[in-house]
């Protein structure tokens, strides 16, 4: 929507979807292969199959379970419906308007008790944010933090995903997911925070800050993040600490290090 660039990583971590893609046969794995000879199979001769996956935030695409092959379902009707009306009307009018999207809804029941849909042109929707969660300060992990030493210096911290998979062969592969705390004169980098795409962010920055502070004995003087919501997330740390937090567009001690890790 905002055409922002967008590593693989982050693409996965914000993409929840349920779709069929066509494949070489011999890019389908064994389950797919038993999926398909239990409905009908496929022509032998075909030159592609279809690949029935389900992509949740975080993790990698995955087999269907039976609710979203339900879904599908619905999915599949209501685009042979789509379909159809294109041979009433050119396809292209429903990409007229500027930032206008077609939204398809059910309109009630039809012959033979099927749907019949209708399509509403509105405004591109965007994905609804959830209210981030506060960290919680770990009371010990403070107190041995506010025993560090005031030094002046500035620390860059965020959070991303990585492509690499994460999992064994018989389970949904999640996403690596990081947070980074990094000296933005010196590059140094503090020891990372590691964990699954549940995990809530701002716990993650909180964990990667209080790891930088303990591992460099030291509380800074500044912290920097990318995103106001981390700010927000921070205040109640950078509060109990006395150092200050600030949003700035460029990382850049921070995206090379970022730049090494995805590498």
């Amino acid at each position: 929507h905002t055409a922002q660039e967008m590593s693989a990583g982050d693409f996965l971590a914000t993409q929840r979807s349920v779709y069929v893609h066509y494949v070489p046969r011999r890019e389908l794995t064994k389950p797919d292969r038993e999926l398909l000879e239990a409905v009908g199979g496929a022509a032998d001769r075909a030159r592609l199959w279809p690949q029935f996956r389900t992509a949740r935030p975080g993790y990698h695409p995955w087999y269907l379970t039976e609710g979203e092959a339900r879904l599908l379902r619905h999915c599949f009707r209501v685009m042979v419906w789509l379909c159809a009306q294109w041979e009433k009307t050119s396809p292209t009018c429903f990409w007229e308007g500027e930032e206008l999207y077609p939204l398809i809804e059910t309109a009630g029941a039809g012959e033979e008790g099927l749907a019949q849909y209708r399509v509403r042109m509105i405004k591109a929707p965007q994905a609804t944010v959830p209210e981030p969660a506060l960290p919680a300060l770990d009371q010990a992990r403070l107190g041995r933090a506010l025993r560090c030493s005031r030094r002046e210096i500035i620390l860059e911290v965020d959070h991303f995903y990585g492509a690499g998979m994460i999992g064994q062969n018989n389970e949904r592969k999640a996403c690596a997911r990081l947070a980074l705390a990094v000296d933005a004169d010196t590059g140094l980098v503090f020891p990372p925070e590691i964990d699954m795409p549940e995990a809530a962010t701002g716990q993650m920055l909180a964990d990667v800050l209080f790891g930088a502070m303990e591992a460099g004995k030291l509380i800074p003087r500044r912290v920097h993040v990318r995103d106001p919501d981390h700010r927000l997330l921070l205040q109640p740390l950078a509060d109990a600490l006395g150092f200050t937090l600030a949003v700035q567009r460029r990382l850049p001690a921070l995206d090379s290090a970022k730049s090494g890790v995805l590498g």
